[in-house]
This record gives C-alpha cells, sequence and structure tokens, in this order.
C-alpha cells in the first residue's frame, strides 16, 4: 500500500475514464425513480437514524446526497436542520422536488460554496469512490465539522464486490475503489 494511490495495493489502476461520465439527471428527475433511491445505501442512512436518535444530534449535512429521497424520507423526519450538497444539475431537480433551502450545489473536487455552519453528523454515502483526489471530500467534511460531529463515509468493499485479486474498478463510474483495511489506512492518515 502506498499513500500517492490512497493506500490502495501496489498493483491497483485507476479508472481515469470515470472522471469523463456525463451526468444523466433523467435518473434523478423520474419520480418512479424516486422510490427505487430509498433502497441505495438504505443501512447507511439508517445508521445516520440511530447516531441521532441516540446522541440527539441536531443537523445533518449529506455530501452527495444525490436525489434527496433518503435525506428527506429517512432522516428529516427526525432532524429538521439537514442540508444536501450534490452535483448542481441534480440539485436543481431536488429544489423543485423538495424544499430548495436545503439543497445545494458543488462541486467537491472544486469547492466554492460556503455555509458559514458546522454539523452535528456529516454522511458521504458512496462518494469517496468517484473522485479523482478524495482528499478533496475529507477537507469539505472537515471544514464542517466541529471536535464533536459524527461521520458517515461509505463505499463500496473492493474484497466483496470483486475477488481480492482486483486490480481496478469494475464499475465503469468509479475512480478506485478500497477494501476495508485500505480506506482505513487512509483515513487514518
Amino acid at each position: 500500500m502506498n499513500e500517492k494511490n490512497y493506500f490502495i495495493k501496489e498493483g491497483y489502476k485507476t479508472n481515469l475514464s470515470g472522471i469523463a461520465e456525463m451526468l444523466d439527471t433523467t435518473f434523478w428527475a423520474n419520480k418512479k425513480h424516486s422510490e427505487f433511491r430509498i433502497y441505495i445505501q438504505y443501512y447507511v442512512y439508517q445508521t445516520a437514524k440511530k447516531l441521532i436518535k441516540k446522541y440527539n444530534l441536531k443537523s445533518v449535512l449529506d455530501i452527495g446526497c444525490g436525489g434527496g429521497t433518503k435525506l428527506m424520507k429517512l432522516i428529516y423526519p427526525i432532524c429538521k436542520d439537514i442540508c444536501g450538497i450534490d452535483n448542481p444539475a441534480i440539485i436543481r431537480i431536488n429544489k423543485e422536488i423538495y424544499n430548495p433551502e436545503i439543497f445545494f450545489g458543488d462541486n467537491i473536487e472544486n469547492p466554492r460554496l460556503i455555509l458559514n455552519k458546522k454539523f452535528d453528523l456529516i454522511i458521504s454515502a458512496d462518494v469517496i469512490e468517484h473522485l479523482i483526489n478524495p482528499d478533496t471530500l475529507l477537507s469539505y467534511i472537515k471544514k464542517y465539522s466541529h471536535e464533536n460531529t459524527y461521520i458517515i463515509i461509505s463505499t463500496p468493499e473492493r474484497d466483496i464486490i470483486n475477488d481480492k485479486d482486483n486490480i481496478t474498478p469494475t464499475n465503469k463510474n468509479h475512480i478506485r475503489e478500497w477494501n476495508k483495511e485500505e480506506l482505513s489506512t487512509y483515513l487514518k492518515n
């Protein structure tokens, strides 16, 4: 493992063609897909709900909120102070469907958004594997954290999705994929 490749095993090849991915907003705009989207990373948001209830958390930031379905249907009923951030094209759709004051467009790899606030809980569900430089996500999280912020970062576990010999992402939209130990080492460093 090396720092240059974010502590992923030697010989691993990033998928730089993943950066050419065009955002298809029709998926996010389709209300039929809205009900389906609640099941993507469902357990990540269930974990968030448990933390909110257990520690009486008052504010939640969802970095990479996608269509906002999970944030609105799973988190908003128990925590009204929420904020969702994602690609501006997706956020335009969210603002039409949901409360426009809680969704903000920003580019995580080249952030410009300024929120004058820190959050009790920050969620980033399956975002890090799409970034050329995942350090920008960690900086983004740090920017909106206070010393007692709970942080949930999820990403597909490479060794479970693929076999342990896999040396490149199998999902064409992922730049890189970690196994549990690699991601843990990266985050600790």
